[in-house]
Parts: C-alpha cells; sequence; structure tokens
C-alpha cells in the first residue's frame, strides 16, 4: 500500500524580538529573496511556503548556523529519501494506533485529467492526520460503479474494516452506487456523499435560477469590462484600496458568489468611479457598452438583485467554510450550520412566501438526497453546544444515531454500554453534570467532551 502523510496542524507565525531591529530586517529580506531565487529558477509552486515542513527547515538551518553546506544530488536523491520513506513508515504505524483508537474515514477523489490519465486517490483520515494511500488509473472505467466497488473494498480491506468508520466520495452517480453497494457488503460502516461537493451544487442550482442568473450574468459583463481596459481598473484598484474585484473560489459557482460579494462591498466606490470626472471624461463612457456598464453600476435593481444572491449564498459559503475549515473537525457541525443557512434565507425572504420556498427547495433537495446521512445526525446529537439548548426538538438527530449505533456495533453489549452513557449524557449525570462540563458545552470540541 503506497503511503504519504499529510498533516492537518497550521504554521503559527509568532512575532520575534528581532522584528523591529532593521538590520535584522533587511538581512532577513536579502535571505527570502535568495530563497524566492532558487523556487522561481526551481519552478517550485508558492503555496510550498505554506507547509511546516518548510519552516521546520528553515528552522534548523538556523540553528545550524553560518557554513551550512548544501545538499547534493546523491543525498536528496537516495540518502534522504530512503531516510524520509522510513520515516513516513514510522508515521503509518501511529496513524494505525490512531484508526484503532478512534476509527477513519475513507475518502476518495476524482482529480480529473491528469497527463491524459483519470486518476482516482485514495486518502485515510483521522484525528492523527490524513495518509495518501493509493491512486488508480480510471481512464476507462471511471462510470463503472462496479470497478469503484471493487477498488473502494480492496482499500477498506487493507485498512481493516473493523478500522473505517465512513466513506466518503464525490456525488457522481457511479461512487455513489459503488458506495451504496458497500454499504450493502460490509454492515458496519456508513458511506457518505461529500458534503463540500453537495455545497457546491446547491450554489451551482441556485446560481441558474433565472434572477440570480441574469444577476450573474450582468456582475460578468462590469468585470469583463473593468479588467479589459488598463486604465480604468488602475483607477477602480485606486477606489477599492486595492482590493481586486474578482476572487477565485474552488468551482466557478463559488467564485461567482465571492465575486458578488466582493462587489456589494466596493459598492459605493464603483459608484463613486462612475460618476466622477475621470469616468464621464473618458471616451469609454460614450460608447455603449460603457454606458451599458456604467447604467447597471448606478442602478438599484442591479445592487438589489445582488444583494438577494448573496442572503442565500453567504449562508451556504459559510457553511462551505466549516467544512474546509481545520480550526474543529465538521461532523458535529454540519447539520447545525445547514439548519441555520436554512433559517438565515427563511428570515430575510419571510415577506415573500414563494420566492423563497423555491430557494429552499434548491437546498433540501440536494441535502435529502445527498447529505442527510445518520451519521452528520448523530455528530450534531452528540455535540453538546446543541443538544442542551434544544432538547426539545432532538428525537429526528436521537434516531439517527441509534441508527449508527446499530450500523457500527459489533455486538449486543457493546450498543448496551453506548447507550447506557447515552443516558448520562442526557440527563447530566456523573461527569457530564460536573460544573467544568456545563461550562465547556460549546467550547470544547464533542470529541473531548466525551472522552
Amino acid at each position: 500500500m503506497q503511503m504519504l502523510f499529510f498533516s492537518p496542524a497550521k504554521v503559527q507565525c509568532q512575532t520575534n524580538v528581532d522584528d523591529h531591529n532593521l538590520e535584522k530586517i533587511e538581512e532577513r529580506n536579502i535571505a527570502i529573496q535568495h530563497f524566492a531565487k532558487w523556487m522561481y529558477q526551481a519552478g517550485i509552486s508558492f503555496n510550498a511556503v505554506k507547509l511546516r515542513s518548510f519552516a521546520q527547515a528553515l528552522e534548523v538551518v538556523g540553528c545550524y548556523g553560518v557554513g551550512l553546506s548544501p545538499p547534493t544530488y546523491h543525498e536528496v536523491r537516495d540518502l534522504c529519501l530512503i531516510k524520509e520513506v522510513e520515516n513516513t513508515k514510522d508515521l503509518f504505524l501511529l496513524q494505525q494506533t490512531s484508526w484503532r483508537k478512534y476509527g477513519c474515514t475513507i475518502m476518495l477523489d476524482d482529480l480529473g485529467n491528469v497527463n491524459g490519465k483519470r486518476i482516482i486517490i485514495f486518502l485515510a483520515n483521522c484525528p492523527g492526520g490524513t495518509f495518501f494511500l493509493k491512486s488508480i488509473d480510471a481512464s476507462c472505467k471511471i462510470h463503472d460503479h462496479d470497478f469503484i466497488y471493487s477498488e473502494l473494498d480492496k482499500v477498506v480491506e487493507e485498512v481493516g474494516e473493523e478500522h473505517v468508520v465512513q466513506v466518503v466520495s464525490q456525488n457522481g452517480e457511479a461512487y455513489m452506487k459503488a458506495g451504496k453497494l458497500l454499504m450493502e457488503n460490509r454492515k458496519c460502516l456508513i458511506y457518505a456523499p461529500c458534503v463540500s461537493h453537495s455545497i457546491n451544487l446547491i450554489l451551482t442550482d441556485f446560481s441558474e435560477t433565472p434572477v440570480t442568473k441574469s444577476v450573474i450574468m450582468d456582475a460578468r459583463e462590469v468585470t469583463s469590462f473593468i479588467y479589459s481596459h488598463k486604465l480604468i481598473l488602475v483607477f477602480i484598484r485606486k477606489e477599492t484600496g486595492g482590493k481586486e474585484l474578482v476572487r477565485a473560489g474552488l468551482t466557478q459557482s463559488v467564485s461567482a458568489f465571492l465575486t458578488l460579494q466582493r462587489l456589494y462591498t466596493h459598492k459605493q466606490s464603483l459608484k463613486a468611479w462612475f460618476v466622477s470626472e475621470k469616468w464621464t471624461q473618458n471616451p469609454l463612457s460614450r460608447k455603449s457598452f460603457g454606458q451599458r456598464v456604467s447604467n447597471l453600476i448606478l442602478s438599484s435593481n442591479f445592487w438589489r438583485g445582488i444583494c438577494h444572491g448573496l442572503r442565500v449564498g453567504q449562508p451556504l459559503l459559510q457553511v462551505l467554510r466549516l467544512v474546509h475549515g481545520d480550526e474543529k473537525p465538521p461532523m458535529g457541525y454540519v447539520y447545525a450550520a445547514i439548519r441555520y443557512a436554512t433559517e438565515e434565507i427563511r428570515s430575510f425572504f419571510g415577506d415573500k412566501h414563494n420566492y423563497c420556498e423555491n430557494v429552499l427547495k434548491v437546498v433540501s433537495k440536494r441535502w435529502a438526497e445527498q447529505c442527510n446521512q445518520p451519521l452528520h445526525g448523530a455528530g450534531y446529537f452528540l455535540n453538546p453546544g446543541y443538544y442542551y439548548d434544544r432538547k426539545e426538538v432532538e428525537c429526528d438527530y436521537e434516531v439517527a444515531f441509534l441508527a449508527c449505533v446499530e450500523i457500527m456495533t459489533r455486538s449486543p453489549n457493546e450498543e448496551d454500554e453506548i447507550l447506557t452513557q447515552v443516558d448520562s449524557d442526557k440527563n447530566a449525570k456523573d461527569l457530564f453534570g460536573k460544573g467544568s462540563a456545563i461550562r465547556l458545552r460549546s467550547k470544547k470540541q464533542p470529541s473531548n467532551h466525551l472522552t
């Protein structure tokens, strides 16, 4: 089994006592410039500087001091590579320990076209980090659910079925069929489509509604016009404090709503520019396309449409940030995030019942079809930060929790022990009723609260 470790930890930047020493600042600038030059010449991705290992490398170089000889070709190609393989094997053993204690999630990701091949990668995620397990070439069988199931089943077997809590994949038809087939043949694990992909699909569906699609097209016309004329772009950047109007996201629909968000943030700056003397004296202001963009910027209907689009898009983008964030495991929070998003949408469009219901249908359709899995409900049920505040509405989530217990336990004794402990939690008995446990209900992660 191929292995590669990805650490979930982030590098924490701290202020150094030398940060205010002008001589040290200049020395650092020179050193960083040399690093940057090396990266440019070697074609190294800019994202490499975000790796924790890069910060660690700089730290040990600094500890060595002056006179460190650079590594040789032979060292990095052979000696260091062999050592790193051994280190990775040691890390894998630690991961297996974490799998036995907490369980793990098997994740499938379709990388798309890579050098003419359709590559699917398999990852194992647990509190200790994420491991790359293997990759396969699925060029001719990407839509064959039997093939995907076969490869997925092999991975589960290699990891150990008793260690796998859930399997997560993209939301394509072949993946979902393979996941359901896996659950039928392996009774003690759960398959769930990717929440992030589902939220992206909700945003895509909403962006295709007539009103929102029109607003996005108008916004695209505005940004295309500004970015197509350098002098105008320079002036606009001055008005917005150097901020870009276009923001890139993981998908086209996410990018569209992020751009709407940025346009609305700089609404006043854009309106000020298009009534300024610099614009009125610009020859483009007398062109039909220039007048079209100017009229859009000065139109209250245009901004009202953006506002309505963001009233739906922003709550869903917050769910995406939760899912992609590293601050806390999203499992215990996804249900609440979706519910709060729908409540926020409903509260804004409350006086427009028909439009509100049409919007919520888009959300509920995707959520019910793709993400309404018992594991998410169980995660919500076990989150004390939510449970004790809303006990009267938790029946459905308790049913989801009980379904997960039934699926994942391997003996009646184990099931009884879990349910007994949960009764203590529900009624705040024993350790769950202690003052510290009550105070930290909304502060500690649910997994830490229960251990």
